[in-house]
């Protein structure tokens, strides 16, 4: 699973993996961007992370 902010880089890299053999190989479509907007949970990492 890949996923960017938008969802067209991870579409092209999702597309490139499946050309190399990962078959499985998916993105999120609208990014992070849709999940936010959709109300999926979000985490700040940078908020949590202890240095």
């Amino acid at each position: 699973m890949v996923i960017c902010n938008e969802g067209y880089s991870s579409s092209l890299a999702a597309a490139a993996l499946q050309r190399l053999g990962l078959r499985h190989a998916s993105d999120v479509t609208g990014g992070f961007q849709a999940g936010a907007a959709l109300g999926l949970p979000v985490v700040d990492w940078a908020a949590t992370s202890s240095g």
